[in-house]
């Protein structure tokens, strides 16, 4: 977890960490995820976005890699 994200309460996830649950520092499990298929996840999170429950913010750090930030909109981000 980036100092950014715990300063804002929030969280970042891998899509692995979404399939098959977080990570501790040590590599064990947290938890067991959702066990969708990465697809699946996908689908779901643009469905979210579609529908207003996610915002994104992307990030193109450089030229190969745009990292995509998702968060819950709120009802003041309406």
């Amino acid at each position: 977890m980036s100092e950014q994200d715990r300063s804002n309460g929030g969280v970042s996830l891998t899509l692995d960490e979404f399939q098959h649950g977080r990570k501790r520092k040590d590599g064990s499990r947290m938890d067991s995820g959702t066990g969708l298929s990465k697809q699946e996840i996908i689908k779901g999170i643009e469905s979210a976005v579609k529908h207003g429950y996610l915002k994104v913010e992307i990030h193109r750090t450089d030229k190969g890699k745009i990292e995509k930030r998702y968060s819950v909109r709120m009802v003041g981000d309406l």
